[in-house]
């Protein structure tokens, strides 16, 4: 019992340590976050946390109004992050999850179309990412899920002789502001990110 009563809060601390690593949307649609360069590169690689995907400009969704197969479809968000549906018309959705788009286009349904809809929506294609710099291939790039930075230089056609190939600077939109960051090239990178690969410094 001694030893029970020793050891109990550590095992209680390092339960809830694992347990705040992660946040599962409800959708159970999630796109890895990078963590910050205060961890070491294979903690980086290894413990990302997750967070729910926020739709942008350049998404495109599949939207299933069940029993409605005139409203159903595959909808892109254009540059002012808004689809164009059928007898709603425009809808913002930019910035929102998966979850929070369906309860949208629930309740524009309901504004005198539908009584009782059923809404579904799922992603078909993620936004670009984009990479510059000292880069063979700059561009913009299809996203695929679980892409870290290397696997993005690797898509680009490598680094040039001269580029800085330990740390990239990503600009990216969170929060509705973006912010640049720099990160090691085991960091996640998430659609829509613009990568810079820097000079080294002989």
């Amino acid at each position: 019992m001694f030893y029970i009563r020793l050891f109990l809060p550590v095992f209680i601390f390092a339960a809830f340590i694992l347990t705040a690593a992660f946040v599962v949307a409800d959708e159970g649609d999630v796109i890895p976050v990078a963590v910050t360069e205060q961890a070491s590169d294979s903690a980086v690689s290894t413990h990302a946390l997750y967070r729910p995907y926020r739709l942008g400009p350049g998404d495109s969704i599949n939207i299933t109004v069940y029993g409605e197969d005139d409203l159903s479809g595959t909808f892109h968000i254009n540059g002012t992050e808004h689809i164009s549906l059928p007898l709603i018309g425009k809808l913002k959705i930019g910035g929102l999850t998966l979850e929070e788009t369906e309860a949208e286009v629930t309740t524009a349904l309901k504004q005198g179309f539908i009584k009782e809809p059923y809404v579904s929506v799922d992603i078909i294609t993620y936004r670009p990412f984009y990479i510059l710099g000292e880069i063979k291939q700059p561009g913009s790039y299809e996203y695929v899920d679980g892409i870290n930075a290397l696997n993005a230089v690797a898509i680009s056609g490598g680094f040039t002789y001269r580029a800085n190939e330990k740390k990239v600077e990503v600009l990216r939109r969170c929060h509705g502001a973006n912010s640049f960051q720099e990160m090691s090239m085991n960091s996640a990178i998430m659609p829509g990110d613009i990568i810079r690969i820097k000079e080294r410094f002989f």
